[in-house]
């Protein structure tokens, strides 16, 4: 990638997020789109910085996998087209607070998740 290329993908903001999901879940949303339970859908946004986008996917994964109802619940990361999409920033951490489209999503699968957790 060229400097000047690099500068405008900066300017214009990140485009790409991620978001961990049961498989159940990720199927529905696979379907339906990503829509925000209680107003919020959490995610973590990819800013350039690898090791950054790794410690925030580890930190999620562990709070998902301590709360989970089912101990033996499998996750996957899910890549989030958020180009033009508002995200809101709280104590840290960005959110979506409109439903995002199923054609803006991609299934990474579980393997990739691992890698990162």
């Amino acid at each position: 990638m060229r400097a000047q290329e690099f500068l405008t993908e900066q300017a214009a903001g990140p485009t790409r997020a991620y978001h961990i999901t049961g498989l159940e879940n990720a199927e529905e949303i696979l379907y339906k789109g990503l829509d925000p339970r209680d107003g919020k859908a959490f995610m973590v946004v990819d800013e350039g910085n690898p090791k950054k986008l790794q410690d925030e996917l580890y930190m999620v994964y562990g709070w998902l996998d301590a709360k989970a109802y089912d101990p033996d619940e499998e996750f996957t990361l899910l890549q989030v087209d958020i180009t033009g999409v508002p995200l809101s920033y709280e104590f840290g951490w960005h959110f979506s607070t409109s439903k995002i489209p199923a054609n803006r999503i991609k299934d990474l699968g579980p393997d990739t998740l691992a890698r990162y957790v």
